[in-house]
């Protein structure tokens, strides 16, 4: 086995103990997979300063909203679609297709008038749009859903209205006075 496919190998190891707990500590990975201590520590800066891995946060879909929308969108100039859909916490996934003119994006809302206000927000991003189909759904409850900002960051947060702090703020109240 060479070098380079050991330390591939290493770093899956590492991975995957990350993946099973998330919060442990350098030492506690390097003795509990048997690796030094150095070496682990080395690893997994150099994975996040790669962004390889990354440090997040997620919600489950019953906070964020189960409601969903699965929107394929035709035109041209669809770059803004994905760089909205980056930073977006209502954005579940983001795909482009055929060269670029094609991009499918799926968001989680509270409920379909929460969507129709982000198809307003996308609509309003690209004036070159030739087609939009949507349909909807439901996302499982136990979905967590990536948090990518605070939304007081957010250059679209005055058109969709949608604060995901907010909606934690109100299930937290909810949970209080039970």
């Amino acid at each position: 086995m060479t070098s380079i496919s050991r330390r591939s190998d290493q770093a899956l190891i590492v991975v995957e103990a990350l993946l099973a707990n998330p919060r442990a500590s350098i030492r506690k990975l390097s003795t509990q997979l048997n690796l030094e201590y150095n070496f682990v520590w080395r690893l997994v800066k150099n994975l996040l300063s790669r962004k390889h891995i990354v440090p997040t946060i997620a919600l489950s879909a019953n906070i964020l909203g189960r409601e969903a929308a699965f929107i394929k969108i035709k035109g041209n100039n669809l770059e803004k679609i994905a760089h909205f859909s980056l930073y977006c916490n209502h954005v579940v996934t983001y795909i482009e297709g055929n060269s670029s003119k094609e991009a499918i994006v799926v968001i989680a809302a509270e409920n379909k008038q929460k969507i129709a206000k982000f198809i307003e927000v996308l609509r309003s991003l690209v004036s070159d749009i030739s087609e939009i189909i949507i349909e909807y759904g439901v996302i499982p409850g136990e979905t967590l859903l990536l948090v990518k900002n605070t939304c007081s960051k957010c250059e679209y947060f005055t058109i969709c209205g949608n604060n995901t702090l907010s909606l934690l703020t109100r299930n937290n109240k909810r949970n209080n006075k039970s």
